[in-house]
């Protein structure tokens, strides 16, 4: 191929001579681009060379600015004239000025057989879509405002797909997009719905999630299940799978949530037995045969009893003339043949003595700063009837109370010196006063006596009845000390229409003396109830 002559070696100026070179060596580069008979010549240039100047050396140029190249060039309101062809996929701008095909119809969208005017009264806003209301005419509405289904989708039953994705919308109203998550699946082959945690109610403190395999949790804390996991005692469980052995007893563990232990098999001859702290009880060989008893009313057939620290045979049935029992020193006792029981019956005594009787003992001594004119309640003193009594049973005619006790007074009590019987449930000076007597009008000298006091019941029930004596014997001179005479020692009296059946009925002694303030001394008191039946 020619090549291009190098660059003329003068500046291109405005002056005839330099120009006329110039447009000599611009004329063969013509000739050349022309012919098509430059390749490397172009870049073999050398020297300065600027687009005027380019443009200076050229005579049929259109437009103006710099030159061009075919790669990527920047061209600023070029006209092009009618292209053969071109490709404008990524050309921007408007087209308001193109006369073309259907672009010569303003707010139209061109169909196959009509040209459709889309209204431009209103613009349109987010989320309309382009309606049409005639065959020629469109505009913009909202779906809602449309009415029935915006879009209808033809859906078709499948069970092929193992893994889809539900459609789900981020509110409950409004214009809205479906959305998908991973951790929400269907399996339309197994008709299995996927999901990390459901949480029920729509309370997120019931939360239904999975700990592991075959294994549910609700808030963390799993839902025992069979052949799952054992469950704690904490829970409710035995923290065990297994009882190791058929048949055998559980019992607890080591500690209060521990898990629990066996206790092995007994045999058929033994019984089961404490084994004490912190151990397992144990199986026992029994005595006897025959079946397990109870404390209360057990049926025993020949038992052996051995010899008992204390055995009570209340109410038990001997056989008349044959039954025996052994006492102590070997002695032995046979009932006579004539009743078949100790007492008559079960359920009442006959009439007879209370073994012992009801008594009442104060062994120490009573002292007591008395008070003119206060009565005092002598401690211990209080005989209480029983608060229920057998059938046929209680008080009788032929009941009697003794009290038999010593006082000492000092120098300083005088005047009338007064004992009282109270009876009553509270065993205090608050209970009624039945008999007040006085034993002798008191003198400032010490002294000491006996006294006794004695009542027997003449009548029971609610108005009861009971006749009385005090004896008094005392140690200082007739009428001085206590004041008793020698001719005067025993007072008695009756007491008369008093409740003599009441509960837990109470009978005691009071002491009073009228002036003076004397230390009284009590010792050595004794009461009993005789004839109760």
């Amino acid at each position: 191929m020619a090549s291009l002559t190098p660059v003329p070696p003068i500046d291109l100026l405005e002056d005839s001579q330099s120009n006329a070179i110039w447009m000599g060596w611009f004329e063969r580069l013509r000739l050349l681009i022309n012919n098509n008979i430059i390749s490397t010549a172009w870049t073999s240039l050398t020297g300065n060379i600027t687009s005027a100047q380019f443009k200076t050396a050229v005579s049929d140029e259109t437009g103006s600015g710099a030159v061009v190249f075919a790669d990527t060039p920047t061209l600023i309101a070029p006209i092009l004239g009618t292209p053969t062809s071109g490709v404008l996929t990524n050309a921007t701008g408007t087209a308001a000025g193109l006369t073309a095909g259907t672009a010569t119809v303003a707010n139209g969208l061109k169909t196959a057989t009509t040209t459709v005017v889309v209204s431009a009264a209103v613009a349109p806003i987010a989320g309309q879509v382009l309606t049409a209301s005639s065959t020629t005419l469109a505009d913009w509405q909202t779906p809602s405002a449309i009415g029935g289904t915006p879009i209808v989708i033809t859906v078709a039953n499948e069970a092929t797909d193992t893994t889809c994705f539900p459609a789900f919308f981020t509110a409950a109203t409004g214009d809205l997009g479906p959305k998908t998550n991973a951790n929400l699946t269907f399996n339309s082959n197994t008709a299995s719905l996927g999901c990390t945690t459901l949480d029920l109610g729509g309370a997120v403190d019931a939360t239904l999630a999975r700990s592991g395999a075959g294994d549910l949790m609700v808030e963390s804390n799993i839902i025992y299940r069979a052949a799952g996991t054992d469950v704690p005692v904490t829970d409710g469980g035995t923290g065990r799978s297994t009882s190791t052995t058929a048949y055998a007893l559980l019992a607890s563990g080591t500690t209060a949530t521990g898990i629990h232990q066996t206790c092995a098999n007994g045999a058929t001859t033994e019984i089961l037995v404490g084994g004490g702290a912190a151990a397992l009880p144990v199986w026992t060989t029994a005595e006897g045969t025959g079946a397990p008893v109870r404390k209360g009313s057990p049926t025993l057939t020949t038992p052996n009893i051995g010899v008992a620290t204390a055995t009570s045979l209340n109410g038990h049935t001997f056989t008349a003339g044959s039954s025996t029992f052994t006492g102590t020193a070997a002695q032995t006792y046979t009932f006579p043949a004539t009743t078949a029981s100790i007492y008559g019956s079960v359920d009442a005594i006959p009439a007879a003595n209370v073994p012992g009787g009801i008594t009442s003992v104060r062994s120490a001594l009573f002292t007591q700063s008395m008070v003119a004119g206060t009565y005092y309640y002598v401690p211990d003193s209080a005989l209480t009837m029983p608060a229920t009594s057998k059938t046929g049973g209680g008080m009788s005619t032929s009941t009697t109370m003794t009290w038999t006790f010593m006082i000492r007074k000092t120098a300083a009590g005088t005047a009338a010196f007064n004992v009282r019987i109270f009876r009553g449930t509270a065993g205090t000076t608050s209970d009624t006063a039945d008999v007040t007597q006085s034993i002798g009008t008191a003198t400032a000298v010490v002294d000491i006596a006996q006294v006794i006091v004695q009542l027997v019941v003449t009548a029971t029930g609610a108005t009861g009845s009971y006749t009385w004596g005090i004896a008094v014997n005392h140690k200082a001179a007739t009428a001085t000390g206590f004041g008793t005479t020698d001719a005067t020692p025993f007072f008695e009296g009756t007491v008369a229409s008093v409740a003599m059946d009441t509960a837990s009925l109470k009978f005691g002694i009071g002491l009073m003396s009228t002036t003076g303030t004397t230390a009284l001394v009590l010792s050595g008191l004794s009461g009993h109830v005789n004839n109760m039946n």
